[in-house]
């Protein structure tokens, strides 16, 4: 700050064969110049580094050069960023609860759920993690870093109009801006569901207090609330609903992808919920927030 001078930054895909990975495929080939995919070719070392991404993604080298004048001091940096996907798939299931889960009235769970089997609750559940998961319950998740993202952390990388700082107790959301579903047509078939729509972050924060939808609404991405979530009207979301406290849901509710809750979900009106990793994935690959890789001073 107040030096006089210059700055250049230049932006390239990574190529293998350029720094110190090469994938060595077809085997025997030795570097052929491919674009270096992150958790595919990246060489990373050692057991505390990602290795879980299901599909590459590229990575960038960014090449920056400062010089100040009149000294003439230079600075110059390399480094490799990648956009990292969040983590979209439970523990067990395509419906999770850390609690319980209670599905009656006209709800529909085309799904795999799994709840905790001390808490019960899992009446009108179908799929193959029924009475209570009791073969299949892995134990609780920590939800405040699930996601692959510290919670705190993630709201700065919500979408407008969110991230929400919900200040009463109860307040009623408009759903307009929430992402472009790829259908809005009703089906257990989940197919119509995945496409390659941009997907949003929307973040609500309130803890200890209640979020509503109450209207027709329908959106696709990641939904965070980190406290009560209530849908009451007819709603339509595709990818991952994530609930800190409890979700309730007496309306007319289609949800396609993945949901999480720590505590109780309960559907008592004509839901229709119907598991598909396939469009949670494809909304994570359509989120991604940048992640350093490496950098070096040169």
């Amino acid at each position: 700050p107040g030096l006089d001078g210059t700055y250049n930054a230049n932006l390239s895909y990574a190529f293998e064969g350029g720094d110190t990975w090469c994938n060595d495929n077809p085997p025997g080939n030795g570097c052929n110049n491919e674009i270096v995919l992150y958790c595919k070719d990246f060489g990373f070392t050692g057991t505390a580094v990602p290795r879980s991404c299901t599909a590459g993604v590229p990575v960038y080298r960014i090449d920056s050069e400062g010089t100040t004048s009149a000294a003439g001091t230079v600075a110059d940096v390399r480094a490799f960023i990648a956009a990292s996907t969040l983590n979209v798939v439970p523990p067990a299931g395509e419906i999770f609860s850390n609690s319980s889960l209670d599905a009656g009235g006209s709800t529909t769970l085309a799904a795999n759920v799994c709840a905790d089997p001390a808490d019960g609750g899992t009446s009108g559940c179908s799929g193959s993690c029924t009475n209570a998961c009791s073969a299949t319950y892995p134990g609780e998740a920590v939800m405040n870093s699930y996601l692959g993202v510290d919670l705190s952390d993630l709201k700065s990388y919500a979408d407008p109009p969110s991230p929400y700082n919900q200040v009463g107790a109860t307040v009623v959301y408009d759903t307009t801006d929430w992402g472009n579903p790829c259908s809005t047509n009703a089906t257990t078939d989940p197919a119509p569901h995945i496409c390659g729509n941009d997907s949003k972050v929307i973040y609500i924060d309130n803890p200890g207090k209640t979020a509503k939808i109450t209207s027709n609404g329908a959106g696709r991405g990641i939904l965070i609330v980190t406290g009560d979530l209530d849908v009451s009207g007819t709603f339509l979301w595709e990818g991952m609903i994530y609930v800190m406290g409890n979700l309730g849901g007496t309306g007319t509710i289609d949800i396609y992808g993945t949901i999480m809750a720590q505590d109780t979900i309960d559907f008592n009106g004509n839901v229709t919920g119907v598991g598909s990793l396939d469009v949670a994935a494809g909304v994570a690959q359509t989120i991604g927030m940048p992640k350093v890789l490496r950098w070096v001073r040169r």
